[in-house]
């Protein structure tokens, strides 16, 4: 990760402010905590980490021509040593921010943060001067680098905000500032730390709870937490949802490619496979920000899904839908749902990897996909994982008519599909990162 900083001058003030170190504008080039990316005149942020320890690289980073070192062990010309790199780093983008004008936009939920963060970026794109945390940089050190890219010129800067353990939404927030936020939805993520959906909510509602007293709150009122929050909210909110009393409510027929949002049809393209509340949400704050109906429309059209979010693949004459970034309960049932209205003359096959990180409860959760997967009739599906064989043994146990197969050799998985897969055929495929399962695609492809 390597951040080419927005506006050198107000970086320049902040490394005075904090360390006390005067810098010339014209050796602050870029910043970045990996030393096989330092460039010429770069900052670089040293840290320990579990596989790596930055340290190691210092000398290193100094023969490419680094403009500075942050570390925590030596201390020398060009090389300032704090009590903790991490904490400087934090301090050093929240000063930053605080003298920037643009309004900050926070995103967080359990599912869809990075989809929503980039088709914002992209629609709000030409309307306004933006920038945006880039790929997946969402955490306690990915955002905040982020926020050195925002130029002085800038409007918004839209800040995807995420979290695996509690205290980690309040401490990004914090550092942040956001003038508008959104949480995408609550569901059963991390719940390893998180301990249960109520952990959740409590962790993602820090997010809202940073907003100043004139910031807006963006409420999915289908969201049966996040819809409590009307009740006694304390901050200016929009809400929007399907087929309710709300700001921006929605309307949609099974099977169909197209919203209407009060009375505007917004038409999603097959090709970007978005699923309806990416679209919802984003068009609730573009609304919101002035943005018109047919440029929406116009920019909605060009979109391309991120890949491993639910982008579609053609390749010999089948279609793969890549959804293997992540995946929690929430984001395989909604997959799952938006699988089932795809085209509905084609057979649908689907592989499902492991959801890490589900707490104690991590079997009970994995078993409760079996009413989601029976329900939807898929031609075939196929089970890969020690957790999704506990859903495999609970298939057995319920007697279900539906062809459903497990595996604990990717290989073995890889050569039936490969045996299987007619054109026109639809495979699905989803699991967690750990169980990488881009290495089907790569497999099938």
């Amino acid at each position: 990760m390597r951040i080419k900083i927005g506006d050198r001058e107000i970086f320049s003030s902040s490394i005075k402010n904090l360390l006390d170190v005067d810098m010339n504008i014209q050796r602050l080039n870029a910043i970045t905590f990996d030393s096989r990316n330092v460039e010429k005149d770069d900052i670089f942020i040293a840290l320990s980490g579990e596989n790596s320890d930055g340290h190691n690289f210092i000398h290193e980073c100094l023969d490419k021509g680094a403009s500075l070192i942050i570390n925590e062990k030596i201390k020398a010309d060009n090389i300032i040593k704090v009590k903790s790199s991490k904490e400087t780093l934090s301090k050093l983008a929240s000063l930053y921010r605080s003298q920037m004008s643009c309004r900050v936009i926070g995103i967080t939920g359990s599912n869809g943060k990075t989809t929503t963060k980039e088709l914002l970026a992209h629609i709000l794109h030409g309307s306004y001067r933006i920038s945006y945390t880039k790929e997946n940089y969402n955490s306690t050190i990915g955002m905040p680098m982020s926020l050195f890219a925002i130029k002085k010129s800038d409007e918004i800067f839209i800040a995807e905000i995420g979290t695996n353990k509690k205290g980690e939404i309040k401490y990004l927030s914090d550092i942040a500032k956001p003038d508008m936020a959104l949480i995408t939805n609550i569901s059963e993520s991390h719940l390893s730390n998180l301990i249960n959906l109520n952990g959740v909510f409590e962790e993602k509602i820090n997010l809202f709870k940073a907003l100043p007293q004139d910031g807006i709150a963006f409420i999915n009122m289908d969201d049966k937490f996040l819809s409590k929050l009307k009740k006694d909210i304390q901050y200016n909110h929009i809400t929007f949802g399907f087929n309710g009393d709300w700001h921006f409510n929605a309307s949609t027929r099974k099977g169909s490619n197209s919203l209407v949002i009060n009375g505007d049809k917004v038409i999603i393209p097959d090709s970007s496979n978005l699923h309806l509340y990416n679209v919802l949400s984003t068009f609730s704050i573009c609304a919101t920000l002035g943005v018109e109906i047919e440029d929406f429309n116009q920019k909605l059209n060009l979109f391309e899904t991120p890949s491993g979010r639910g982008n579609l693949i053609y390749i010999n004459q089948f279609i793969i839908v890549n959804d293997t970034y992540n995946a929690n309960y929430g984001s395989v049932v909604s997959g799952l749902r938006k699988l089932s209205n795809m085209r509905a003359n084609h057979r649908k096959l689907i592989v499902l990897g492991d959801m890490l990180e589900l707490g104690k409860n991590e079997k009970q959760i994995h078993k409760n996909l079996y009413d989601h997967i029976n329900h939807n009739k898929f031609y075939r599906t196929y089970l890969y994982g020690s957790l999704m064989h506990e859903l495999f043994l609970e298939t057995k146990k319920q007697k279900t008519e539906n062809d459903i197969r497990y595996y604990d050799n990717q290989e073995e998985l890889i050569n039936e599909l490969q045996t299987t897969l007619k054109p026109k055929d639809i495979l699905y495929i989803k699991g967690s990162r750990g169980m990488k399962m881009e290495n089907i695609i790569k497999g099938v492809a």
